[in-house]
């Protein structure tokens, strides 16, 4: 019995048992006590047959609509969305993969967990393709929006549970080359006749959601709901207030600092951002601090040791106060803010909040290793609040003035096994990813002849020798080196002034995340070689304008 008739059964039943229970009433209010035994008898075994039966396929029916339905839709035609209050998750599938779904049967289980796929910083680090001529200096402007950058799909795994009414559940496993959130008919449009599972979910969120434009980390089908667990990055913006949460310090607080005023107090071990702030506030404590907790709520200084150990306790390894090397003085100071943040719970008040929240934004932009070391430059950190990053800016500077791609060759250019290596294979595969491979492979054989001391006139033709030694005069110039300058020096130079420039403009980030229950309108098996009998005539609308052939 498929999942149409079962539809309809209960219907059918409902209709005979209300028309026998009816000819039945007819007849004895006609007949009263003179209908025979043999007919009442048969009406009543008639009436609880078909009271039993319609029970029964009530019961089925229940059984059988468990869960989401899907629907099946020919990708040729157009799909009816109203973006203002919805949003599809698209779920990226092979029509191989596709199949294993039975698209008569409800889907009561559907889990993703993000695993194996790339890294935030991994996914950041691929530099937009350029043309390979060299384009016209652009003037720098702001971008008045959010750049809509299109998601990556990810390799994933769909586990699928579903609902096959009197049968056992169908559990399946789909291969997902990734699945998002599509925020716009042009987001629609990249995925054009891509086939997949197309999940319509609508929330009062949908504007927070296309505003911070989050990965999607987790999703679980609960109760007929789809349950997302995201993540989004905060991006610092001098124009508007971030608005932050302790969580979002967790990874800032944690990174190691080059350098503190405070590193004998624990024995000079090495130190975090978080190590840093809570001795410069322990330092400013008095030597004993009063049993009344009047220099908590009296002081400035007060307030601010109360709400930082308020939101960021010592013993939850931050850094090294919790290690047994701290002195004596400090674990009381220590101890005395704990027992008085436990006693009082404190709450700790905005403006001491925001104080101490640009203190630790401060001390990790400035002090942390991460942020202030060529060495990490690899890791693509945004340079605006718009989204754009390192690799962003290296391009730009290089439209603006050409002679930077040179500087960014020679930082790059020793690779020796040592910790630089991964920043200089950032910068060269974006040199070369921009089109500039065959000027930067020149100079850089140019560079390797003046670095031997021996030039290999076979290597560099005469002309090409003279436009490079003129490149290289105008390097050392900007560099503001000498003529003659050893090479090593003008590469560590070429770095510094890639630290200076990526350092001048890099702003804090910090990743938050949100979990979002959402109301499933639709679940639709998005590929026009599959087909099914109640498929309906679907249509793309969004403020009367019609896109086709979308997916």
């Amino acid at each position: 019995m498929n999942k149409l008739q079962i539809k309809f059964l209960p219907i059918t039943l409902g209709v005979i048992l209300s028309a026998t229970a009816l000819t039945f009433i007819m007849l004895y209010r006609q007949f009263g006590n003179n209908l025979s035994l043999y007919v009442r008898s048969s009406f009543i075994s008639v009436l609880v047959g078909l009271s039993g039966a319609f029970i029964g396929t009530l019961v089925i029916y229940a059984l059988y609509n468990s869960g989401v339905a899907i629907t099946v839709r020919d990708s040729r035609k157009p799909l009816k969305i109203n973006l203002d209050k919805q949003v599809p998750l698209f779920i990226r599938v092979s029509r191989e993969e596709l199949s294993k779904l039975d698209t008569n049967s409800n889907i009561v289980k559907l889990s993703y967990n993000k695993a194996g796929s790339e890294s935030e910083s991994e996914s950041k680090s691929k530099p937009e393709p350029k043309p390979e001529s060299k384009p016209e200096p652009k003037p720098e402007s702001k971008p008045e929006s959010k750049p809509e950058s299109k998601p990556e799909f990810s390799r994933s795994v769909i586990s699928v549970t579903q609902n096959r009414g009197l049968s056992s559940d169908l559990d399946v496993e789909i291969k997902s080359k990734g699945l998002k959130l599509l925020f716009s008919e042009e987001d629609i449009n990249n995925v054009s006749n891509v086939p997949g599972l197309c999940v319509i979910l609508e929330s009062d969120k949908l504007k927070l959601l296309r505003n911070i434009r989050p990965s999607i980390n987790r999703v679980e089908l609960v109760n007929g709901k789809l349950s997302l667990s995201l993540s989004y990055t905060k991006i610092e913006d001098n124009t508007q207030d971030v608005e932050y949460i302790a969580s979002d310090f967790h990874d800032a607080l944690m990174a190691e600092i080059m350098h503190s005023n405070y590193s004998t107090w624990l024995s000079n071990q090495k130190m975090t951002v978080y190590d840093e702030i809570a001795l410069d506030i322990l330092y400013k404590c008095p030597i004993k601090i009063p049993d009344d907790g009047s220099w908590f709520t009296d002081t400035e200084n007060g307030k601010v040791a109360a709400c930082f150990f308020s939101m960021f306790e010592y013993d939850r390894h931050y850094g090294n106060l919790f290690s047994p090397q701290v002195n004596k003085m400090l674990k009381s100071k220590i101890e005395s803010i704990k027992k008085y943040v436990r006693t009082y719970k404190i709450e700790p008040d905005y403006k001491t909040k925001m104080h101490i929240f640009r203190l630790i934004k401060h001390t990790y932009m400035n002090k942390s290793y991460e942020r202030n070391n060529y060495e990490s430059l690899y890791k693509n950190y945004y340079v605006d609040s718009f989204g754009s990053n390192i690799s962003s800016l290296i391009m730009s500077s290089i439209y603006k003035d050409n002679l930077h791609k040179y500087i960014y060759a020679l930082a790059s250019y020793r690779t020796n096994g040592n910790g630089d290596d991964k920043t200089n294979d950032f910068i060269k595969n974006i040199l070369t990813h921009v089109g500039y491979r065959e000027d930067i492979d020149l100079f850089c054989r140019y560079i390797e002849c003046i670095e031997n001391k021996q030039p290999d006139k076979s290597k560099i033709s005469e002309c090409d020798e003279r436009k490079m030694e003129s490149i290289l005069s105008h390097v050392l110039h900007k560099l503001n080196l000498e003529e003659g300058t050893d090479i090593k020096i003008v590469m560590e130079s070429a770095r510094q002034y890639f630290m200076n420039k990526c350092k001048k403009h890099m702003v804090f980030s910090a990743t938050s995340n949100l979990n979002l229950d959402m109301k499933i309108k639709d679940m639709i098996v998005h590929d026009h070689h599959r087909t099914k009998t109640d498929d309906p005539h679907i249509e793309l609308v969004n403020r009367n304008v019609y896109v086709n052939g979308i997916f």
